[in-house]
């Protein structure tokens, strides 16, 4: 089973609500949502992906929460979503490698939030989010920027 958005115009929203687990086997593909008109992505019970995650190129994306994820054996991707405004993993603590790039709008305290859960010596790049903006301590984070 492959769950892929791709170019899809008319979805605004995607909430995954039963989805709980993405194993590499039983998926013949990565989880992606790419090119769509998405506005909030919620995958409310999503715990672990044994494949990859990418979230990208979705210009009207504006929110991403995985509430429980705590595992991405591959790479997590977030990248070049123009209007992305806030990004909610609490729980993220491994992944093979982490990539939120070219997110203009996301504030850098999100997304650093993201990258220093991740435990061990996962690849890590940021860059590119909005800077001089402050999270408050606990989840979910809210940022403020100037």
């Amino acid at each position: 089973q492959t769950v892929t958005t791709s170019n899809s115009q008319h979805v605004t929203r995607f909430r995954q609500s039963t989805l709980e687990r993405c194993r590499g086997t039983a998926w013949k593909s990565d989880f992606t949502v790419s090119d769509s008109n998405v506005a909030t992505l919620e995958l409310p019970l999503l715990s672990s992906a044994d494949a990859a995650l990418s979230i990208a190129s979705n210009g009207a994306l504006t929110s991403v929460t995985a509430e429980v994820l705590t595992a991405v054996a591959s790479t997590l991707t977030v990248h070049d979503n123009a209007e992305l405004a806030d990004l909610q993993m609490p729980l993220l603590t491994s992944v093979d490698a982490l990539l939120i790039t070219q997110n203009p709008k996301l504030p850098g305290c999100l997304a650093d939030a993201v990258g220093d859960g991740i435990a061990g010596n996962a690849q890590k790049t940021i860059q590119n989010t909005l800077d001089g903006c402050t999270c408050s301590e606990e989840p979910p984070l809210e940022a403020t920027c100037p």
